[in-house]
């Protein structure tokens, strides 16, 4: 009879400490929002108050997309019921300093939220960003890799690997009471294919693409603007088994500057468009200007508990080079996503692409190729 009645104690004391840990507390649901809106939005907690089981945040200039994750990722939160993005008007209407507004009983309503301000400018090496990335630009840097089967090619390969080693890196933004936000850093990678019908795989072509880039934000509109240097070398085992000599080679080189504006419309619809301008390039008589647009469609919806939402996106170019030739571009498939995550992102993506090669040392050639790709974000 002791040992059950300690059993008893245990046992009551044990679900006692159990219900008071469930996050029904507007404080727990408080300090929990703060810290996805730090960790996955790099945002201050200034403007967000918690009623009861509803969170409610300024809508500080976000776009469509912004918008959409950032209530996905709150209403992730455990015992969190509904999710509210406030005009910005609203909110700047009161007068509190207090930086997260929390309800002192449950239920009750929060006195004021700190108004909006400019912030300062900021070091984040952090995830996220202000321009979001091309699906279907070939040459956006990120990490992917694909399976191409080359239809035309203009040189003897068929079935194709290629891969993409990169990101983009935001170094310092700065976001100001009028909802602009601006944002700088840097874009890197490599992008590669391989012969997959060699014995060794062989390497063909290697692009290597760095440079600076500024990005601004204002709702659903956004801008980008970059200034990099790209170059394109032959692989070791192609050179040997073509026996390609340097009178033969075009080792393409050239620095490059384009702008590109995006504007998110609504039902997931993405549209863009921009130019750009070649110098200091190799071979000397590559022509100079370019242009670029496309469209995106995101699914609104998701499925599977919130971790597939379909994609499909077009990608158009033009180049003074190619007689301003049409590139096309288009990819559709799924994207999966962590409802509690931002950033990360991996998506299964068809590819079609028909135009002038892409890969550097071939950009006169014309290829046509089908393939399915597996492209990261982070």
């Amino acid at each position: 009879m002791k040992h059950m009645i300690i059993a008893a104690a245990v046992t009551t004391l044990l679900s006692a400490g159990l219900v008071s840990a469930q996050p029904t507390d507007d404080r727990f649901i408080a300090g929990y929002a703060a810290a996805v809106l730090e960790r996955e939005f790099s945002l201050k907690s200034e403007g967000l108050e918690v009623i009861g089981t509803e969170i409610r945040y300024p809508s500080r200039g976000f776009g469509t997309l912004e918008k959409q994750q950032l209530v996905k990722s709150l209403s992730s939160i455990p015992g969190v019921t509904k999710v509210t993005l406030v005009e910005d008007e609203r909110v700047n209407e009161r007068s509190s300093t207090r930086p997260v507004a929390v309800a002192d009983t449950p239920g009750q309503r929060p006195q004021a939220v700190a108004p909006v301000k400019d912030e300062p400018l900021t070091l984040y090496l952090d995830t996220g960003r202000l321009f979001e990335p091309l699906i279907a630009d070939p040459r956006w840097p990120h990490f992917y890799a694909s399976y191409n089967y080359y239809e035309k090619s203009g040189i003897d390969i068929e079935q194709v690997g290629s891969v993409g080693f990169g990101e983009t890196i935001s170094i310092v933004r700065k976001s100001y009471a009028n909802n602009l936000r601006i944002e700088g850093g840097v874009q890197a990678a490599v992008f590669a294919i391989f012969d997959l019908d060699s014995d060794s795989m062989d390497l063909i072509n290697a692009d290597y693409f760095v440079g600076p880039y500024a990005a601004f934000r204002n709702g659903d509109f956004s801008v980008i603007g970059r200034l990099y240097h790209q170059s394109s070398h032959l692989g070791d085992e192609y050179i040997l088994r073509e026996s390609i000599g340097d009178e033969d080679r075009v080792n393409l080189s050239y620095e490059a500057v384009d702008v590109i504006l995006s504007y998110e419309l609504p039902m997931g619809f993405r549209v863009y468009g921009g130019g750009g301008y070649f110098f200091d390039q190799e071979p000397a008589d590559f022509k100079n200007w370019s242009a670029q647009y496309g469209f995106e469609w995101r699914s609104p919806e998701t499925y599977f508990d919130g971790g597939v939402r379909p994609v499909v996106a077009g990608d158009f170019q033009h180049r003074e080079e190619n007689n301003w030739d049409l590139d096309l571009s288009v990819r559709a498939g799924v994207q999966f996503e962590d409802p509690g995550r931002f950033s990360q992102k991996m998506l299964l993506l068809f590819e079609f692409y028909d135009g002038r090669s892409p890969n550097g040392q071939f950009y006169a050639e014309g290829i046509r190729y089908y393939g399915i790709g597996l492209h990261f974000y982070f």
